[in-house]
C-alpha cells in the first residue's frame, strides 16, 4: 500500500536484502511520479535508495547504493506525506523465511490516518 512502511525485521531479511522484484504498485502519485524507499533503519528512516516507478520491476543488487547490505524497510511513495498508512512486517507474510522466495499482500487496504500534526 502507498505509504505504508514495510519492515523486514527478522534473521532472514534484515541486512541481507541484495536485490528486489517487484509487480502491480502505483506508477503515479506525487507529481505525476510513484517511487519505491528502501531504509537502512526499521521505521523507514536513516540513509535511503529512492527508485522511481516503473523501474522494469526490479533492481538486480544494491551494489553501490547507500543501503547496500543495510535495507531494514521501505515505502512506495504515491501519496502526499500526511498520509499514513502504518507498517506491516513482511517477516510475517507467507514464504517470508523461503530463500530466494517471494511474498505478496492482499489488496486490501485496511487504514488510511492522517499522520498528526505538529505544533
Amino acid at each position: 500500500y502507498p505509504n505504508q512502511c514495510y519492515h523486514l525485521d527478522c534473521t532472514l531479511l534484515q541486512y541481507k536484502v541484495e536485490s528486489a522484484k517487484w509487480s502491480n504498485l502505483p506508477t503515479t502519485g506525487l507529481d505525476g511520479k510513484a517511487y519505491i524507499v528502501f531504509y537502512e533503519d526499521i521505521d523507514c528512516g536513516g540513509s535511503e535508495t529512492s527508485i522511481t516507478l516503473p523501474n522494469a520491476g526490479g533492481i538486480k543488487n544494491f551494489d553501490g547504493k547507500k543501503v547496500n547490505g543495510l535495507i531494514s524497510s521501505f515505502m512506495i511513495k504515491s501519496q502526499p506525506s500526511d498520509v499514513d498508512n502504518g507498517f506491516s512486517n513482511v517477516c510475517s507474510w507467507a514464504s517470508a523465511d523461503v530463500v530466494g522466495g517471494s511474498v505478496s499482500q492482499d489488496d486490501q487496504l485496511v487504514m488510511v490516518v492522517p499522520k498528526p500534526t505538529r505544533v
